[in-house]
């Protein structure tokens, strides 16, 4: 008996006559393989499990490895880690309750592009619906520690090797819990990084680096070739070529521009549409076969076999038209009647449960975050259900499937479409041939004409091969049409595009670096951006070189922009070529397109120094101290600063910098400044602590020495007898917090009041008061704000007053001036005016005039004086420049003077007992005696003080009287006051008496014989002849 070779696919899963004949059992495994897989959805907790294989976009739970509570949460780097937060901040915080919750999730294996987005308690970690905080820290590769985690009590040792983990930290609220326990995670993953296959110069190899891609080929290729999970084999027992044009099919894009949405796309948008994508989790306790036939489930019509040379061999082919079907047969593999062992023929067809005329296909929807949905072809009452149903007696035969690797509308849609369409027109061919079958392998395609079997010119595909003792040759085949096949057949659902075969890679242009990463990512030293290849599925591969060597690969992305980081080879100022390759799915690369730009490691230099100081009170035992701002500008090109460090000193302290403290923003609060010259030195200071070229500003602080602010808002309100005087609180804090208000008054000699000559008449007014109230008289009121050191401010506020008190008349005038005869110190007479010479600082002059008003009276007291300060230790022959003399043109504003007053209520002459001086204010004095002096003040005794005019008035408040009195007819009538009118100095003045009938007859005259001071004598006359008459009187005096 001869011998019989077989020779079979290893897989034929996309085999149309394969799925029908085994429909029933695919079925089951579909259903057990879907239950598995959403155990990886779904958080595992509290019991071993195997951590998963990804490809392409998924949806993890997760395995919870650890969790524990704390009370108090310590910050950490959040270095390495993709970040994602709700209401966290990374600082160090006390609580209680234990009310941090840290959790930490093994994904899956590593190796894969990152988390994009994650879900807690099915809800995306930053919608508004969750009502609490969580910080969730994923890492894609593993083998490391997450520092929040271990600075928080887990163990340091959970470095998750090889497996990509999240770590989380929660922020529960006991007294209002949003969690039940430790909540359900969803972790939203783009899988595996793999290596694509490249074609140069007519060779085929696999690409160094590797990169992510749902290309199914090459997600196949990784697992066949990974030695940890996979089948583990050698490079050299894979057929490279058949896997990168496998890759080029199934990365073919049938529809354009296409919607998408979900976080696992980054939100709504567009996207090209490939023929066949990748997107599935596997259970590595699976069987190797079972993990290849779940990946080749993604692909229609692929096979994968051991070819003549006993390599794996994968065949995925998607003609779209007869021209292109007939392309895929060789020309040896042309079968007709004369090849043909004519009594082993046998064709069969679908039976009628397994030919569809309508299925639907479940999946896992990433436009909605994997949440299941479902799509269904044709359309019930569509053009192409009706005539299927006419076909099949009205009968429905519907059929369904659960695929793993598909998660987007699109892709289900062409599977139900497909599946319906070859359940239609698949049919099983098995035949005997000739020694030429020799040649063919498993996947072959081959064109059949056979009269005897009614066959025309139809192509099949081999599905097996039996070789038979005679070298005879028994194919077992299936139908191919490629108008079965999904986005090939114009129908009543469209599928706009038809798939083209492109293998050129669309450079990357304008590419600029820009120093200082101006889009946002101020750790980076600068950003590359350029406009992408316009197949928006590509992405970018960068490099560098600084050295004319190889390129060396810094990154990839999928944007237009890529942030640059201090390398450890690069220098301040390092010249660094950049390189960006734009990259297929599928890993082919486009030519580079270069930039040389000198990256600089340090910040520039801060400019535009400013600085203002401020006094605060800080307590009753320190008082008022001085606060400086100082402010600068950080120049908005260049690397962005993680702070800026402040340095200095000052003069009376020496010429050593001292680090006064660091900043964040663009000022710096310096507290308790001391008087005196500041030297500053303000320098920028990158994320990696590289320094710039210093701002250095001088700062003059003058603090308690600066002169205080003048009065605002002065102003009086006169009353019959008073002014109240009022003024806003002093700005100054060492005004109102120990310093004090000083107002003096000057009669109105024309022109511009002078602070220097006005007498004083209160001197300390609490600093922090804003009231005084003063007796009514003509002339300026000045008001001036003193700081705690004595320092007055620079302009005094004036109100002059043009009112006089009522009814008040002088009763006494006393004049000092020509002579000044009165007692004199430190000053002299000099051409009729009173001189303080320059040998001292203060003098003194006594009135020689004084008051006696003979009784105890309420007197009102006015000084005057005409007076001039001048500095004598300059003359204008010494000014180098008059324009920069202070005070030139103005009052010296050292100097002061004060007019002092004594008083007795005894007779001044006879041993009177005298008050202390006290300073003069204007105002009702109730004495009888008074002595006066004038004391005057100067900064320095250089400076002159000259008295021309010195005066004081007394006035008194006229009194008014009135009475009635009837006069006799024979003699003159005596009328005596209650009380006596004040006789002034001398006893000699007289009230004025004025008086008129009441009732008399025409001619009435009333005659006033005599006034005294006590009362007065009258009488009244007609026609010459005294009469009795009835008078009314008024006394108006003193």
């Amino acid at each position: 008996m001869g011998v019989t070779f077989v020779i079979q696919a290893v897989l034929f899963i996309a085999s149309v006559a394969y799925q029908v004949s085994e429909q029933r059992k695919l079925k089951k495994k579909q259903k057990a393989a879907e239950e598995a897989r959403k155990g990886f959805e779904i958080t595992v907790s509290g019991t071993a499990a195997p951590v998963p294989i990804v490809y392409g976009k998924n949806l993890l739970g997760g395995i919870e490895v650890k969790h524990s509570v704390t009370s108090a949460y310590t910050s950490a780097s959040l270095s390495g880690a993709t970040h994602f937060v709700q209401n966290f901040a990374n600082t160090t915080t006390t609580g209680d309750k234990n009310e941090y919750l840290h959790v930490q999730h093994a994904l899956c294996q590593s190796g894969i592009e990152d988390v994009q987005s994650v879900k807690v308690n099915d809800l995306a970690y930053n919608d508004a619906g969750q009502r609490f905080s969580h910080s969730i820290r994923t890492f894609p590769t593993g083998g490391t520690a997450d520092p929040v985690a271990t600075a928080n009590g887990l163990p340091s040792t959970n470095l998750f090797t090889g497996t990509a983990f999240a770590s989380s930290t929660l922020k529960l609220d006991r007294d209002d819990p949003q969690y039940n326990g430790v909540p359900m995670m969803g972790f939203l993953v783009k899988g595996r990084k793999v290596r694509a296959v490249e074609l140069n110069t007519g060779v085929y190899s696999l690409a160094a680096g590797y990169v992510y891609s749902n290309n199914p080929s090459l997600c196949l290729l990784d697992y066949l070739l990974n030695t940890d999970f996979g089948r583990g084999l050698a490079v050299a027992d894979v057929d490279l070529q058949s896997f990168y044009d496998a890759a080029v099919v199934c990365g073919t894009t049938v529809s354009s521009a296409r919607a998408i949405s979900g976080a696992i796309n980054g939100g709504a948008g567009t996207r090209n549409i490939p023929l066949y994508e990748c997107n599935i989790t596997l259970n590595p306790e699976n069987t190797v076969r079972d993990n290849i036939r779940e990946i080749m489930e993604t692909m229609a019509l692929a096979e994968l076999i051991w070819n003549s040379e006993g390599k794996y061999k994968l065949l995925v082919e998607y003609p779209t038209s007869t021209v292109e079907t007939d392309a895929l047969v060789d020309a040896s593999h042309y079968f007709v009647d004369a090849d043909i062992i004519r009594d082993d023929v046998t064709i069969s067809w679908a039976s009628a449960s397994d030919r569809f005329n309508q299925a639907t296909v479940t999946f896992k929807n990433e436009h909605e975050d994997f949440k299941s949905d479902s799509m269904t072809w044709p359309l019930t009452n569509s053009a192409a259900h009706t005539t299927y149903l006419t076909e099949d007696n009205s009968q429905p035969f519907v059929g369904s499937a659960s695929l793993p690797g598909v998660t987007d509308p699109y892709h289900a849609l062409a599977t139900a479409e497909q599946m319906v369409r070859q359940s239609r027109s698949v049919r099983t061919l098995s035949l005997t041939v000739t020694k030429k079958g020799l040649s063919l392998e498993p996947g072959d395609f081959i064109n059949v004409t056979s009269t005897t079997s009614n066959i025309d010119d139809e192509v099949f595909r081999v599905q097996s091969i039996e070789v038979m003792s005679d070298f005879t040759v028994k194919l077992t085949c299936y139908s191919f049409d490629y108008t079965a096949l999904a986005w090939n057949t114009n129908d009543d659902i469209a599928y706009s595009t038809r798939p083209t075969y492109d293998f050129t890679v669309e450079p990357v242009t304008s590419l600029v670096y820009t120093a200082g990463a101006p889009s946002g990512d101020y750790t980076a030293l600068g950003e590359l951006t350029w406009t992408a290849p316009t197949d928006g599925s590509f992405k970018c591969v960068v490099y560098y070189t600084n050295d004319s060597s190889d390129l060396v690969i810094l990154g990839e992305t999928s944007s237009s922009s890529f942030f640059i980081y201090p390398r450890p080879d690069w220098t301040d100022a390092e010249s660094v070529t950049f390189t960006v390759k734009a990259q297929t799915p599928f890993g082919r690369l486009s030519t580079g397109v270069t930039v040389v730009n000198t990256v600089t490691k340090t910040p520039n230099q801060p400019n535009t120094f400013g600085s203002s100081e401020a006094l605060f009170q800080t307590n009753k035992a320190s008082g008022v101290k001085t606060r400086l701002t100082m402010t600068f500008v950080q120049p908005s090109g260049g690397v962005q600063p993680r702070e800026w460090k402040v340095e200095a000193y000052r003069d009376e302290d020496g010429s050593t910098y001292a680090t006064l403290g660091y900043t964040t923003a663009p000022n710096f609060i310096y507290e308790d400044a001391r008087t005196g010259n500041y030297h500053f030195r303000v320098t920028a200071i990158s994320w990696y602590d590289d320094e710039s070229v210093p701002l250095v500003g001088l700062v003059e602080v003058l603090g308690l020495s600066a002169t205080p602010g003048n009065p605002t808002n002065f102003s009086g309100k006169a009353t019959e007898t008073n002014i109240l005087f009022t003024w806003d609180t002093p700005s100054d804090l060492d005004v109102t917090s120990g310093g004090t208000s000083e107002m003096r008054y000057v009669r109105d000699h024309g022109g511009v009041p002078n602070w220097d000559i006005a007498q004083v008449i209160i001197p300390n007014i609490s600093g922090d008061t804003t009231t005084a109230t003063l007796p009514l008289a003509p002339g300026h009121y000045m008001l001036k704000h003193i700081d705690s050191t004595g320092t007055p401010c620079a302009v005094a506020s004036d109100y002059e007053n043009t009112l006089d008190g009522p009814d008040y008349n002088a009763i006494s005038v006393i004049s000092e001036d020509p002579t000044f005869a009165g007692t004199k110190t430190n000053c002299s007479v000099i051409s009729s005016e009173l001189v303080k010479g320059g040998g001292a600082t203060t003098m003194t002059y006594n009135f020689s005039n004084t008051i006696d008003l003979g009784s105890v009276e309420s007197v009102r007291l006015v000084p005057d004086l005409v007076a001039a300060i001048t500095d004598g230790t300059t003359t204008v022959a010494t000014y180098t420049l008059i324009s920069a003399v202070e005070n030139f043109a103005g009052p010296v504003i050292s100097a002061s003077l004060s007019f002092q007053v004594r008083h007795t209520d005894d007779d001044p002459s006879v041993l009177p007992n005298w008050s202390d001086w006290e300073t003069f204010t204007v105002g009702d004095y109730n004495h009888r005696g008074f002595e006066f002096r004038l004391v005057g003040t100067t900064a320095l005794a250089a400076y002159t003080i000259t008295i021309s005019d010195l005066s004081l008035t007394a006035d008194k408040k006229d009194i008014i009287k009135r009475g009635t009195s009837t006069g006799s007819a024979s003699v003159d009538t005596t009328v005596t006051f209650a009380a006596s009118f004040y006789g002034g100095i001398g006893d000699s003045d007289i009230p004025y008496v004025g008086a008129n009938t009441v009732g008399g007859a025409a001619g009435d005259d009333v005659n006033i014989v005599s006034i005294t001071k006590s009362g007065f004598t009258y009488s009244v006359y007609n026609g010459g002849a005294r009469v009795a008459r009835a008078i009314t009187w008024q006394a108006v005096g003193q």
